[in-house]
């Protein structure tokens, strides 16, 4: 035990407000550790995929934003639930689009508004890549896109470079859903899966652009040594290999627009 006359008032305020802290029951439904998300084998597979999906959540590429949403989507960390609502304020749990009660993993995944956005998006990427994905909930909301656990390593040699670029895929189709639902709230005009699925695609074509910029600052400054055995995932070599060379985006000569999806 600590003596409490030796804490500073500061260090002293801040573990009395610790004490008070309990952990959201929506976390502990809908988190990482949910049953139905990750798989029930062997300690050994359950490890490999728990720190697979903390590897995609807290990927050194990843913008601020977009890794507090893949964070969120992960903890059930959004606001959003039935024990998160303030009904005094007038909220309520149901889902506007399905009528029911509304969860991360139903406003993300099992809702009719989106499950169309999972299929364009997930067959567009399958045209560009050739990677066949299921709208799992394994795969749209953690990220792991072996939809089988037995083959959670089979990503480090098939289609591996494309981890970056589908973390970047779902993680902004999420926000467009996230907006979307904001939208519907707020008595907004409904946007078709269409425009859902533009909107989606020119936030992704955004990413790539700042990627793209950002390698060849990185390649400026850090030539590129041959005689090195890895390379980072920074320069403009890992970028060309995960969205140029895998079919996503073709480079132009444009300065203002530098790659086209």
């Amino acid at each position: 035990p600590i003596a409490i006359s030796k804490l500073s008032v500061g260090t002293a305020r801040k573990m009395k407000i610790a004490s008070y802290w309990k952990t959201p029951r929506t976390l502990e439904k809908e988190g990482i550790y949910h049953p139905f998300l990750l798989s029930s084998k062997p300690k050994t597979i359950l490890e490999k995929e728990v720190k697979k999906v903390c590897n995609l959540t807290h990927h050194p590429l990843l913008t601020e934003r977009l890794a507090e949403i893949a964070y969120r989507t992960v903890h059930s960390g959004f606001w959003i639930g039935e024990n998160k609502c303030n009904k005094k304020r007038g909220d309520t749990p149901i889902c506007k689009i399905c009528g029911e009660i509304e969860t991360v993993t139903h406003t993300f995944c099992l809702c009719k508004k989106a499950q169309p956005l999972w299929d364009s998006i997930l067959k567009w990427w399958k045209k560009r890549t050739g990677e066949d994905l299921p709208g799992s909930q394994r795969v749209v909301l953690l990220g792991l896109r072996e939809d089988d656990p037995d083959d959670i390593d089979a990503e480090d040699t098939q289609f591996s470079e494309l981890t970056l670029p589908f973390t970047y895929l779902r993680t902004h189709t999420i926000d467009t859903l996230k907006r979307e639902r904001q939208r519907i709230i707020n008595g907004l005009e409904v946007r078709t899966n269409k425009e859902l699925e533009l909107l989606t695609l020119r936030e992704i074509q955004k990413s790539a652009n700042a990627l793209y910029s950002a390698a060849k600052e990185w390649d400026k400054w850090n030539p590129p040594k041959e005689d090195k055995h890895t390379t980072n995932p920074r320069t403009m070599t890992s970028f060309m290999e995960a969205w140029v060379h895998s079919g996503l985006a073709i480079p132009t000569k444009s300065a203002s627009l530098p790659i086209i999806l």
